[in-house]
């Protein structure tokens, strides 16, 4: 068996559209140490059903609910999984993405061959948009230092592919600041990180995260929210520069 066991972590509120494409990504990895929860987030069609059927065929699924309290915001549901977790690394997919085969396989050989203990790391995602085009997206920074410029300017993480050592986890060091920053409470989160020192080593190439866009996604209810002139981005951005004094 691999050296480090994956946990892998699927929120979902109304995801039944594209679940069934998810799960399947998830559970059907070449890589041998894995495990899958699936935290319903209180979604009003048939998706704690799909799940459901799964687990037939898959009966190391783990399930269960969270409760809904924030707007564009998967904080309930990954917390929620963060106590049934026993990965040393963890991630979260989105409910309507999907993962090549050899994905976790990926970005295991990227920590594995670090000589540096890896505690956060991205990679690239490949976009699919509803009319069938696709492009790329990565980022990339050489230091602590680069990190937090880049995050001045715009989030430079790509969060749907971010591996999280549980360490990270065990010592506290997740927070994330929803009543604050709804869904941008990522964006916050990898400040903080990087605020503490800690590296968010990225892998500009595609490692076979493929990130699905669709009107129903958090991301646009997020945009509308800043078409309201709820600019969520700006206040993170305003808070770290004051603080790094930069």
């Amino acid at each position: 068996m691999s050296k480090y066991k994956i946990s892998i972590i699927i929120p979902c509120y109304n995801g039944g559209e594209y679940l069934k494409e998810s799960l399947n990504s998830c559970l059907n990895q070449k890589y041998d140490n894995i495990e899958v929860i699936f935290v319903d987030n209180e979604s009003t069609d048939d998706s704690l059903k799909v799940a459901q059927k799964f687990k037939v065929n898959y009966p190391k699924l783990l399930i269960s609910t969270a409760s809904n309290l924030y707007r564009f915001s998967a904080r309930e549901p990954v917390e929620e999984a963060l106590t049934l977790m026993s990965g040393d690394y963890f991630t979260v997919v989105g409910a309507d993405d999907i993962l090549t085969v050899d994905y976790i396989s990926n970005v295991v050989n990227k920590i594995e061959d670090s000589k540096e203990d890896i505690m956060c790391i991205q990679s690239a995602i490949c976009r699919l948009f509803p009319d069938g085009r696709r492009d790329l997206v990565g980022y990339s920074y050489n230091n602590i230092e680069e990190l937090k410029n880049q995050l001045l300017l715009y989030c430079c993480v790509n969060t749907p592919t971010v591996f999280f050592k549980k360490a990270l986890y065990e010592q506290g060091l997740l927070t994330w600041k929803t009543e604050e920053y709804l869904g941008a409470e990522d964006y916050d989160l990898y400040c903080q990180l990087a605020d503490k020192n800690i590296f968010i080593h990225s892998h500009n190439e595609w490692l076979g995260y493929a990130y699905r866009l669709h009107a129903g996604q958090s991301t646009w209810g997020m945009v509308e929210e800043s078409k309201k002139g709820n600019n969520f981005d700006q206040r993170i951005k305003s808070f770290w520069k004051k603080k790094w004094k930069k």
